[in-house]
């Protein structure tokens, strides 16, 4: 099993970080794979979805599920494909500031041909490309815009 571990400090509210990861959806407007999230059930643990991913000429798909959730963590297992155990661990720095530790323990896909598994060990462990989809993360929550309440006294 690989282990792949990043951190960085968004400039949000530790709830609106654990929103943006609840907000599974919106995985294709800041991953840098292409990939789709369909077939979305339920919310917080339970939750459950279908991905398909690619890397170059190769698709990969599987399935998805929220195993445990508290306001600080989200512990995601994905099976497929590509199995994989997602942690990740938010630090409420200061009411606008949080700070994001993400753990990605992954076993490559097996009964590939060799170049396909090359590919995807490259995709999830190259450090470049992990920090990159933290920036693109980052940039992502700290633009979404906090909904307007109207008060009508």
């Amino acid at each position: 099993m690989h282990v792949v571990e990043q951190f960085i400090l968004i400039d949000v509210s530790l709830s609106k970080v654990m929103q943006a990861l609840n907000d599974v959806a919106s995985f294709s407007r800041w991953a840098s794979v292409e990939g789709t999230i369909s077939n979305i059930r339920g919310h917080g643990v339970g939750m459950s979805y279908d991905w398909n991913y690619s890397v170059g000429n190769f698709s990969f798909k599987g399935q998805s599920a929220v195993l445990e959730q508290t306001p600080n963590v989200l512990i995601t297992k994905t099976e497929g494909d590509i199995h994989s155990l997602w942690t990740v661990k938010l630090n409420s720095i200061n009411a606008q500031r949080t700070a994001l530790h993400v753990i990605v323990e992954y076993t490559p896909p097996t009964g590939f041909i060799e170049a396909l598994t090359d590919l995807v060990l490259h995709q999830l462990s190259n450090p470049e490309i992990a920090q990159d989809n933290m920036n693109r993360f980052k940039t992502f929550v700290e633009q979404i815009e906090e909904p307007v309440i109207v008060s009508h006294e």
